[in-house]
């Protein structure tokens, strides 16, 4: 009877143990994931300057994005540690990007750093050319904004907004009217002026590429700075464990595990139970500390 106690309430362990280890993990990747999803912040629409567009004429594209309130974008050209937020442009042969116009930014004080942002609606905008040469017919332009969204708290992944624009070319001498003068109003007609354009941004329109501060840190911040977050997190778990190499973490290693050896009775599913206990209360900690 007393064996069968015994056996009855060690059972009773064993699952009590697979009942909160299950709790701490679901517990955890929801939290990951609420961390890694970026808020839906900016609506974007496109306009054009013009109903028709000449062959060989210039013309413009304004791009309003619709900022949610409590939250901000960084500027084309933020302080180191922020990601700038870059206008490009995805058009067919034939069109060339000459121009790239961003909205002046506010300077505003973010934890105690004073930062140029961008809140609210702001129009962005794009000056290209349709060459003689083009064929007459209806195109379809692409508009990508890039941005980092953050709030007074904290900063997300960026994201990027995809807007498409449709346009007619027509021959020379046919006739074109103006049109949305109420957006184009307040933007120059060569579009010069406004805030400075990512550095390195060229004439094309398409994004920049990023400074990287070299080896493996670079490395590791191109990476979850960009489109590569997977690889990001494996560069960041490698470099977790060859930190476990250091003179002030591997000697431990052998008391944890021996710790966790002997709470565990010798049974391996225990121990590996009691080992992701710790290490989930490990990374919760450090995570809710930022």
């Amino acid at each position: 009877m007393r064996l069968w106690r015994m056996a009855a309430s060690y059972r009773n362990g064993v699952m009590t143990m697979h009942r909160l280890a299950w709790l701490g993990l679901l517990l955890f990747v929801g939290a990951a994931m609420a961390q890694l999803k970026a808020p839906e912040v900016v609506k974007g629409t496109v306009f054009l300057d013009v109903d028709k567009v000449r062959q060989g004429a210039t013309f413009r594209i304004a791009l309003v994005a619709d900022i949610k309130e409590r939250y901000h974008l960084q500027s084309p050209n933020p302080p180191k540690g922020f990601i700038a937020t870059q206008l490009s442009v995805d058009a067919p042969k034939g069109f060339e990007v000459v121009r790239v116009w961003y909205p002046p930014t506010v300077i505003k004080e973010v934890l105690g750093q004073k930062l140029p942002l961008y809140e609210g609606k702001q129009t962005f905008a794009v000056l290209l050319r349709a060459d003689k040469a083009l064929k007459v017919g209806k195109y379809t332009l692409t508009l990508k904004l890039r941005y980092q969204a953050c709030d007074d708290k904290a900063c997300f992944p960026p994201k990027t907004l995809t807007v498409t624009v449709p346009v007619e070319v027509v021959p020379p001498n046919a006739s074109v009217k103006p049109v949305n003068a109420e957006v184009f109003k307040g933007l120059p007609a060569a579009l010069k002026g406004g805030a400075p354009a990512p550095s390195g941004g060229g004439r094309s329109g398409k994004s920049s590429s990023r400074s990287s501060s070299g080896g493996l840190v670079g490395m590791i911040g191109d990476a979850l700075m960009g489109r590569h977050l997977g690889l990001g997190l494996i560069l960041v778990f490698l470099g977790g464990v060859l930190m476990n190499l250091s003179p002030c973490v591997f000697p431990m290693v052998p008391i944890v595990i021996g710790y966790f050896g002997r709470q565990a009775e010798g049974l391996l599913f225990r121990r590996f139970l009691l080992g992701t206990a710790f290490v989930l209360g490990l990374v919760t900690m450090y995570a809710s500390l930022g």
